[in-house]
């Protein structure tokens, strides 16, 4: 199991994390209702903000993602919707001591600099090429188009009742190296491959 073994965050800690959790699924209850296929608005990635800035805080990356013990965790954006931007507002907080340094990539740039890729885009003729990209283990990929974890991402938002959700893929975060805290996976939908 993934989680075997690690102990991410104290008791303390994990309760304010739940509340955390709690508080931001609570704000997605008062998201405008999403119809299939309509862009997202600028409101869902506030919220979606909240949420990636948690990811970070709950996941353990390998040792070896980063070159030194101050690199930035690099959130790369790659995107065909403006609202995405709004994650820049991330730039330059710091999580488990290392500073967040947001940068926008184009569709065919290298992710080797990435410990993060979020894919705002709901065009599977974008979403699946660039996904395909992810040469490296220490990638968190997050995206927001239905079966995004079927194509091997990791974490992908999804609108469940008009509430902002999200599903982690076990197996592609194990295939990446990366582990989630308990607290994390509590929230989650979990996606893992079928038995064969």
């Amino acid at each position: 199991m993934l989680l075997r073994g690690t102990r991410l965050i104290s008791t303390g800690h994990r309760r304010a994390g739940l509340k955390i959790w709690a508080i931001l699924f609570c704000l997605t209850a008062w998201l405008p209702g999403v119809v299939s296929g309509e862009t997202l608005s600028g409101a869902e990635y506030k919220v979606k903000l909240g949420f990636v800035y948690h990811f970070i805080r709950f996941t353990q990356w390998p040792p070896e993602t980063f070159p030194s013990s101050d690199s930035p965790i690099n959130l790369c954006i790659a995107s065909t919707n403006p609202a995405a931007d709004m994650l820049f507002s991330l730039q330059d907080r710091v999580v488990k001591g290392r500073r967040i340094d947001v940068r926008k990539i184009a569709a065919d740039e290298s992710l080797d600099a990435c410990q993060i890729l979020f894919i705002a885009s709901d065009d599977e003729t974008f979403v699946a090429p660039t996904l395909g990209m992810v040469r490296k283990p220490g990638i968190l990929s997050i995206g927001e188009i239905k079966g995004f974890t079927r194509m091997g991402g990791v974490i992908n938002f999804f609108v469940n009742r008009n509430q902002l959700r999200f599903e982690v893929n076990l197996d592609a975060a194990e295939s990446a190296g990366l582990k989630f805290s308990s607290q994390l996976l509590m929230s989650a939908d979990i996606v893992q491959k079928r038995e064969e």
